[in-house]
């Protein structure tokens, strides 16, 4: 009887240890098709607390995802992966705290080493870096 007890209590910790570390078991992906065309160009993915964790898009309608953003817990935006040239490839990175935009950081050449830095302060716009033949170019924003 002592075991059996001990089973069940060992059980339920574990399942509840899963279900708190684990949310995504029991995520849904919502599809939306923006255009009208038919396909779906847009895709929710959600946890099985209701909390958004991914959004994919296809911006141009080829069906290739151009946009991959990645929510916490509250909803908020984490880091945004985008293919700002529609070659196939994610060229730019986005990171966002609190989600509020703190940084852009973009492959424009597509030598695999970022050349373009945008940071942000409290969600505006304050320094803007351009890697120009092997040297950074660095223009502050003034309000």
């Amino acid at each position: 009887m002592k075991v059996a007890i001990a089973a069940f209590f060992a059980g339920a910790l574990l399942g509840g240890a899963c279900i708190y570390y684990y949310p995504e078991f029991g995520s849904s992906e919502t599809p939306f098709d923006r255009n009208g065309d038919g396909i779906a160009d847009t895709q929710y993915t959600y946890r099985s607390d209701g909390s958004l964790k991914l959004l994919k898009m296809d911006r141009n309608h080829d069906g290739d995802i151009d946009v991959e953003v990645e929510f916490d817990r509250s909803s908020l935006p984490v880091i945004e992966f985008s293919d700002d040239n529609f070659d196939g490839e994610f060229d730019s990175r986005t990171r966002y705290v609190f989600g509020i935009i703190k940084e852009t950081l973009s492959d424009l050449d597509k030598d695999g080493e970022e050349d373009l830095r945008v940071y942000y302060d409290h969600g505006v716009m304050k320094r803007i870096e351009i890697l120009k033949e092997g040297s950074w170019k660095i223009t502050s924003i003034e309000k």
